[in-house]
């Protein structure tokens, strides 16, 4: 990944999916924790889009919810890039 080719809001968004990842207490940052917290933006292109869309950002969020409360739970050592993190990050 090239750090310095993404933009500033962008780079806080992978920042807080780690921690997302770790206050969960989730070895890995995934998609789901990078989706989370661009739900939590109050201005991001992934909002823009769901609304065009029509879709339910209350719905999106239970179902994140239920899908990051089934991830398995570690504590210590660094936060990762799951794999479908590292695609998405290219």
């Amino acid at each position: 990944m090239r750090w310095e080719k993404l933009t500033v809001m962008s780079q806080e968004a992978i920042q807080a999916a780690q921690a997302k990842a770790d206050e969960l207490g989730h070895a890995e940052a995934t998609p789901e924790h990078l989706l989370a917290v661009f739900l939590t933006q109050e201005e991001n292109i992934v909002r823009a889009v769901l609304a065009k869309l029509g879709l339910s950002e209350a719905r999106l969020r239970e179902s994140l919810e239920a899908v990051l409360s089934r991830r398995p739970k570690a504590r210590g050592g660094e936060i990762r890039f799951s794999e479908g993190m590292q695609r998405i990050l290219g």
